[in-house]
């Protein structure tokens, strides 16, 4: 249920204006995908009359400032906020029961369109009155065609097909390639039975008569259903490929994930239920299963191996060698084979690899690109940990330092060459430094380099610049060749287009000619200070702009959930202590089950707005001790800096600080 919601109105300056077009783009903390989308369809909105078009942004209760930048950048827009996250139906049937326009378009907030999109695809249906539906070609961030953008209806044929892979692997067949239409033409117009609701233009009296989208279905197939009740109602669905938009994909979900999975085919299971009869809904839900399970088990498999391979070979061949050199110290130096008692060799050792195993996972040494300098790091402290317990305990569990020390210098060669193979076995493209900077072609107009460079250099990036192309008016037509021959005379693997000085249409043109090479491409926004772009259609999008928060940078965040994890159990272990100061049992151990699910963190900023990405803190940077005053000035302050510079050093202080406080009625 809807517990806050506001609509900015915004009322035509000429009433009497026939709204063409309603567009609705429904956002979920995409804050500058977000901002990109309303930019190139500010950009389409040129080529109507005033107040032709309205735009509708319906924001299903983002955390990441989208819906202030609407309201600054974009006041045009009828901006609807939802006190919580209704999903991609309901939302989208907010502003459609809203709409003025003869056509509604549903737009995703992770694509950029050309100038020429909505004047195009509205002259196509004025002359198409069969069409009910019109979808476009799509392509993803790095130009490459979707083939989603014209879909067949899953009938259980279909969806065999699909979930057991032979549409991957026949994907032009005719037989086996239904679900996508990949032996259809891309390039051609065609009647299709489904379109992608990323970009789903629709006939406002259809929808009046097949109904809106149907809110069982939270996310995925609402498209599906919506297209097959338009069909049956005797209207044509079109895949109009003469528009190419870019969609970025994956800014809502990760598409191999778990969840994903999930939801899709309940949604396909959902589909089946509500249209499909007979034996064959029983079949289709046998398969879906079968498909849940497998790819789970698939998933399950995959992230046990990126999680342990490596921790599993730096253990295994670490515990090996320091059994070999204690062998050999104890043959070579005492004279004696059996110097060392079994306790020292089953207990000890371990316990040694471990200690260096956990202090080298806070330093970052299991976080990829792999540093040589965070590994010695953390490794140093491991010792120094080892040897001030060694000095703590009973004579007879003291066996030798010089094993500990050589033991270390050991461990840590096992772990400096494990990531060596690892890297190469893996094919990264890493050095100590982070990642291989991308040698960077940036695209303008002669303007907006400088501009762009000042972006670059004050965010967190891998993209070096090593070069400009500035593209005049007569050489556009041939954009694309020119381009070709700068980015092999740089040697470079990444474009940045200027946003403010290129037509999005030239943008995108050149993103589809230039897809098979292989480069990244980004967008520098217009009147922003950020870089937008992805890889793939399976790779999250991601963006560039100057930070003041150091937890930006996807290293120092899992530097923050190792440290978190580590303090866990350094927690569960003073659990004894925590009880004598006044703590209750049972909410340390719900604290600690809350932080080492993610859904809570020991340590993050109370008094500023959620910073996305960062779970809520049990303690706060600048708390010290139980009542502090929440209102002291400062405290904004000292939370700001400790983002700003962020270290994972600042947590373990902050908590050590707070010990006595853990698992009190008064820690939020």
């Amino acid at each position: 249920m809807v517990t806050e919601q506001s609509v900015s109105n915004h009322k035509l300056s000429n009433p009497n204006t026939e709204v063409v077009l309603s567009v609705v783009v429904v956002s979920y903390n995409v804050r500058y995908f977000l901002e990109q989308c309303l930019w190139s369809i500010d950009r389409a909105l040129r080529r109507f009359p005033k107040d032709a078009v309205e735009v509708f942004v319906v924001d299903n209760h983002s955390t990441d400032d989208s819906v202030a930048m609407v309201e600054t950048r974009f006041p045009w827009c009828k901006l609807i906020k939802n006190g919580e996250n209704l999903g991609f139906s309901r939302a989208n049937n907010q502003a459609i029961r809203m709409a003025r326009g003869r056509y509604v378009l549903l737009l995703n907030p992770d694509t950029l369109i050309p100038e020429n999109a909505l004047q195009d695809i509205c002259a196509f249906m004025d002359k198409h009155p069969e069409a009910g539906a019109l979808g476009v070609r799509m392509i993803d961030g790095a130009g490459k065609f979707l083939p989603e953008s014209k879909r067949g209806l899953p009938t259980l044929w279909v969806a065999f097909t699909k979930i057991f892979g032979f549409a991957s692997l026949f994907p032009r067949s005719r037989l086996f390639g239904q679900y996508h239409l990949r032996y259809l033409d891309e390039k051609s117009i065609h009647q299709v039975e489904v379109l992608s609701g990323a970009f789903m233009l629709m006939r406002k009296s259809v929808l009046d008569k097949v109904g809106l989208l149907d809110e069982r279905f939270f996310m995925y197939g609402e498209d599906v259903d919506l297209s097959y009740r338009i069909t049956q109602a005797g209207y044509f669905n079109y895949y109009f490929p003469h528009v190419t938009i870019v969609h970025y994909k994956g800014e809502s979900t990760r598409k191999a994930s778990l969840k994903y999975v999930k939801v899709f085919y309940q949604a396909m299971v959902l589909f089946a239920d509500k249209h499909f009869t007979g034996p064959g809904k029983k079949v289709l839900r046998l398969l879906v299963r079968m498909a849940v399970g497998l790819r789970a088990s698939l998933a399950v498999v995959r992230r046990a191996w990126n999680w342990l391979a490596l921790p599993s070979a730096d253990f295994v061949l670490s515990y090996t060698l320091l059994l070999k050199l204690t062998h050999w110290w104890a043959v070579q130096m005492k004279d004696l084979p059996e110097y060392y008692p079994a306790r020292f060799t089953q207990y000890v050792l371990p316990a040694y690899v471990g200690v260096w195993m956990l202090s080298a996972a806070i330093s970052g040494a299991y976080q990829r690109p792999y540093r040589t300098l965070s590994l010695l790091r953390g490794l140093l402290i491991g010792t120094l940990t080892i040897l001030i317990i060694y000095a703590l305990l009973p004579e007879h569990w003291r066996f030798s330092r010089a094993i500990t020390v050589a033991g270390a210098v050991a461990t840590g060669a096992v772990f400096v060459l494990n990531r060596f193979w690892w890297q190469y076995l893996t094919g990264g493209q890493e050095h100590e430094n982070g990642l291989e900077p991308k040698r960077t072609v940036l695209v303008t107009k002669g303007k907006d380099g400088t501009r762009i460079r000042q972006i670059l250099s004050a965010s967190t990036n891998n993209l070096k610049v090593v070069g400009e192309v500035v593209l005049s008016a007569t050489m556009e037509p041939a954009a694309a060749t020119y381009l070709r021959q700068a980015m092999r005379l740089f040697e470079a693997e990444a474009i940045v287009f200027s946003g403010a000085e290129l037509p999005a249409a030239l943008i995108i043109n050149l993103m589809d000619a230039l897809s098979s090479e292989g480069w990244a491409y980004h967008v520098a926004l217009e009147g922003c200070d950020c870089i937008i772009g992805s890889h793939s259609a399976q790779h999250r999008g991601e963006y560039f702009a100057p930070e003041v928060n150091a937890l930006a940078d996807i290293h120092k965040r899992r530097q923050k959930r190792m440290c978190d994890v580590g303090l866990s159990i350094v927690i569960l272990l003073l659990m004894p202590y925590l009880v004598l100061r006044g703590a209750i049992a049972r909410k340390v151990v719900f604290q600690v089950v809350e932080v080492l699910k993610g859904k809570r963190t020991w340590v993050a900023p109370r008094l500023l707005p959620p910073i996305p990405g960062l779970s809520v803190g049990i303690l706060a940077p600048w708390q010290q001790a139980a009542g502090n005053p929440a209102s002291t000035p400062f405290l904004k302050d000292v939370e700001l800096l400790y983002l700003k510079e962020y270290s994972w050093t600042k947590d373990v202080l902050v908590v050590m600080r707070n010990l006595r406080e853990i698992g009190k009625e008064h820690v939020s």
